[in-house]
């Protein structure tokens, strides 16, 4: 006999976003742009073309990627870093997605030099 199971989640809201991002992240630096890190992703959250392509998921990785890189501050290259792995699954949509934080973040469009700067650095994996 097969069985399925569907699993349907509400529209996350943005309490429950910032409280959970502020459990991953243990830096204050990070801490203090939770904020606008959340408006962010609700921003691309109900602005993709494929509904529920990005979750919940990918919001906190995202989160803990920044958590885990940044030493300092939360650089432009960390920045989108970030974007790329957590949101880069739909090509299309990237170009947003990079623009909404990057300008959120005050880092303006810079992408060129952030790519170019990216791609003068040895792979880590």
């Amino acid at each position: 006999m097969n069985r399925a199971i569907h699993l349907t989640r509400a529209q996350p809201a943005v309490d429950d976003l910032k409280a959970t991002a502020e459990k991953i992240v243990d830096k204050d630096l990070v801490k203090s742009r939770i904020p606008d890190l959340v408006q962010c992703y609700l921003t691309i959250y109900n602005r993709q073309k494929r509904m529920d392509f990005y979750g919940l998921r990918d919001f906190y990785h995202f989160v803990k990627f920044l958590n885990r890189s940044s030493e300092k501050d939360v650089t432009s290259e960390i920045l989108y870093k970030a974007i790329c792995r957590n949101f880069g699954g739909r090509p299309e949509e990237l170009q947003e997605a990079i623009s909404e934080f990057m300008m959120k973040a005050g880092f303006g469009l810079k992408i060129r030099d952030i790519e170019e700067k990216l791609k003068a650095l040895p792979e880590a994996h």
